[in-house]
């Protein structure tokens, strides 16, 4: 199932640019869901303060890197 969509790209033209532009979305899709994870973590640490300590993203983007790092060397992908 997870290899449908590149499975797909090989029966279209322009394979290698689909395949390159569908890591880049995914990528640009994981990056800004992060962020957005670490900006509201943030702020409900600062009780909901709309200017959010720099130190306070910095240790939740950590946090969840360590999170994610531990899942990943426990279960493998199939964690996430």
């Amino acid at each position: 199932m997870t290899l449908a969509l590149f499975e797909k790209y090989q029966h279209l033209p322009m394979t290698d640019s689909m395949f390159v532009m569908s890591i880049l979305l995914t990528f640009t899709f994981l990056v800004i869901s992060v962020d957005s994870a670490t900006y509201i973590l943030a702020s409900m640490t600062t009780n909901g303060s709309l200017t959010l300590w720099l130190v306070a993203k910095i240790i939740w983007g950590f946090v969840m890197s360590v999170i994610a790092a531990g899942l990943l060397a426990g279960g493998r992908f199939a964690a996430l």
